[in-house]
């Protein structure tokens, strides 16, 4: 039986899902017979329910009616946007929806790392604290994995080299190859690490 993933996010997930369409990258280039992939991009996602067509927390029915295996999550960006909004409650609601993602049946939940942006010295700022919050709290469960995209310096590289005009988003050309390449990266290491997070499920 195949490994069943969902990848919930933000605008990122969007367009990642069309560029691999549009590249005849479809499932990733995985088989279907090995990994099953279903896509809920999201323009403008958001974790706290401040625009409810927005909120990604809507991905959850998702889990349990595909039977996911595993959740690669992007998000948490849109929201540190929001300056009203601290660090600390946006990450909660990142936690609570991980959470909630585990509880309705998959078994793994991947948190991916929030990329910097150009010129956005308080979003960055921001982003760091958010990160290392992710970091701490999924070193606390077997369940949960903090996916830094280092892959060939991406993260490091990403505002200079593999940033979009925008300075958010992914570059289509320079960018979404590398993307294209960290997330399939998590994927087989989540293939890898399922055991031990059922052992733990089951364990709960």
């Amino acid at each position: 039986m195949s490994t069943s993933v969902l990848l919930p996010g933000h605008s990122f997930v969007k367009r990642f899902h069309f560029w691999c369409a549009s590249n005849h990258k479809h499932n990733l280039n995985l088989s279907s017979n090995r990994i099953q992939i279903y896509w809920h991009g999201v323009s403008g996602g958001i974790l706290l329910p401040t625009n409810k067509s927005k909120s990604l927390s809507q991905a959850t029915y998702l889990v349990s009616e595909l039977n996911i295996d595993v959740t690669f999550v992007e998000a948490g960006s849109n929201d540190l946007c929001d300056l009203s909004l601290s660090v600390e409650g946006i990450m909660q609601a990142l936690f609570d929806l991980a959470a909630t993602i585990l509880n309705s049946g998959s078994k793994l939940v991947i948190i991916a790392e929030i990329l910097q942006r150009r010129n956005d010295n308080m979003f960055n700022m921001r982003a760091r604290q958010a990160n290392a919050l992710i970091s701490a709290h999924c070193r606390t469960s077997r369940q949960l994995i903090f996916w830094t995209q280092s892959r060939n310096n991406f993260n490091l590289r990403f505002t200079e080299h593999f940033a979009a005009d925008d300075g958010v988003h992914v570059h289509p050309t320079r960018g979404m190859p590398r993307y294209f390449m960290s997330v399939r990266s998590a994927l087989l290491f989540a293939e890898r690490r399922l055991p031990l997070a059922e052992n733990q499920a089951e364990s709960v």
